[in-house]
């Protein structure tokens, strides 16, 4: 048993290849992929691999493992050849944690890996800085992107009262003796220019901790390589969302491989029911249109489902003439509040940013305005504000209580994450109000609007239906 991989001596080849299949689980979409229609692959990806006579897999499947030689009744005796690192550093934090909280950090440290599945807006960024000062050790924490990392090194530095922080990302690689604060882009481009001086720098933390770590799954190979070539001891995956659907797959496995299973959850609804976050009410906004082609009528017309589906996205989301009288309505009836308009796409959010004269932020947009606009949208100086995806995870806006869903999506990740910008606490929100404008009769994206409704469901969040601009 080591920090990344475990060895199974199995001395029968036919064992090895029963462990192998077992280990095995279905890719998203398989069904659409060549080589699963033309007979040459199964559909599933591989998590063990069997080398007579050592079976080789992510140390964080140990406790599948053990229970299928349980099940089959084979006796086994575990080696761990991990060390465990001694306490370096002394400091304390200078906040006092919920109950849940508290949880996390205990069953952390007494698992020393494993997934922390925690809604948006519980503070997981006070049960890092616990858990940091808790074990004492070099610890790199990894982000997705620039803007979570500043948020992220701010915090640390103010919880943990530490004089400086390491950063690693934005072209700057200064790592500190007891925290960094990563960007996993960096640290993948790092290891593709030298796995050498990657290993080197690597090998010296002892604690790894990623946050919003739904992105290490087996559709994001460059970022799990990243995870699976740092050898740390302690090993914690921060996510609000660690399973896309109810059953295994291969993209929700890749984070246990990396971690371990999920050693602590605690649940929207419970944290709602304590006090700690805002409820959310959903207003379904059903967009109708009556008249246009089928998806099958896309699908025929074009050479490709991408090319269909950008015409069909062009025609009823970009072109959509209700979609602007509906957000003015909005904005109308929520006069004076804080209000944050999601779009995945950049081409539409710059086009409602002209017609509602709006402030815009995007990946795009130059990052000392990106900084700028943060700060002001955070302290309440800008009440109106649209935004791509970089403004769907991380970000802290506790005086938001109006999202608005102003184009189609499917994905359970993106949604919870969404609905989860305006659930903070603060001084007289009771609740915060998400907006998704449903295109119901729309090829493919009534399809995405269905998905979400049944995410609603799902998650037990109230909604109510109101028809076209009426709000």
């Amino acid at each position: 048993m080591g920090n990344q991989k475990s060895q199974l001596y199995l001395n029968n080849k036919e064992l090895g290849d029963f462990f192998v299949s077992k280990l095995a689980y279905y890719s998203d979409n398989y069904k659409f992929s060549k080589a699963y229609k033309t007979g040459k692959w199964d559909g599933r990806i591989r998590f063990g691999t069997y080398n007579h006579p050592f079976l080789t897999f992510g140390t964080g499947l140990l406790i599948d493992v053990l229970n299928l030689l349980q099940r089959n009744n084979i006796e086994y005796i575990v080696q761990d050849t991990r060390i465990m690192p001694k306490k370096e550093f002394n400091t304390c934090t200078s906040y006092e944690l919920r109950p849940y909280q508290k949880e996390a950090v205990d069953a952390a440290i007494k698992n020393q890996r494993g997934v922390i599945w925690a809604p948006t807006a519980s503070g997981k960024t006070v049960t890092f800085s616990s858990l940091i000062a808790e074990l004492g050790v070099p610890t790199l924490i990894l982000v997705r992107n620039k803007d979570l990392m500043m948020q992220t090194m701010n915090r640390i530095l103010e919880d943990l009262k530490l004089d400086t922080i390491g950063c690693i990302g934005n072209s700057i690689i200064q790592p500190a003796e007891f925290v960094t604060v990563g960007m996993l882009q960096t640290l993948s481009s790092m290891r593709e220019n030298s796995t050498k001086n990657f290993n080197k720098l690597m090998s010296y933390f002892q604690c790894l901790i990623v946050d919003e770590a739904h992105a290490i799954n087996a559709n994001a190979k460059t970022f799990t390589k990243v995870v699976e070539n740092i050898p740390s001891f302690y090993r914690f995956a921060f996510t609000a969302t660690p399973k896309r659907t109810e059953y295994d797959t291969a993209t929700d496995i890749t984070l246990v491989s990396c971690f371990g299973p999920v050693i602590h959850h605690v649940s929207r609804r419970e944290l709602v029911d304590q006090g700690y976050l805002v409820d959310t009410n959903i207003v379904i906004i059903l967009n109708k249109k009556s008249e246009g082609m089928t998806r099958e009528d896309y699908l025929e017309n074009y050479p490709t489902p991408q090319e269909a589906y950008r015409a069909a996205w062009n025609d009823y989301i970009f072109n959509d003439v209700n979609r602007v009288p509906i957000i003015q309505n909005i904005l109308k009836k929520h006069n004076g509040e804080q209000i944050l308009i999601m779009c995945d796409s950049v081409e539409l959010a710059e086009k409602f940013g002209k017609e509602l004269h709006l402030q815009v932020v995007t990946g795009t947009t130059e990052s000392h305005l990106r900084e700028s606009i943060y700060d002001d949208f955070r302290s309440g100086k800008i009440k109106q504000l649209i935004a791509t995806n970089i403004y769907s995870e991380g970000v802290d806006f506790t005086q938001l209580n109006v999202v608005v869903l102003a184009e189609p999506f499917r994905s359970p990740i993106k949604l919870l994450q969404r609905i989860g910008r305006g659930m903070r606490i603060h001084e007289g929100k009771n609740t915060s109000i998400v907006y998704d404008i449903a295109d119901i009769t729309s090829p493919f994206f009534d399809k995405q609007y269905a998905y979400r409704r049944k995410m609603y469901d799902k998650e037990e969040i109230l909604y109510t239906f109101v028809k076209g601009e009426i709000i």
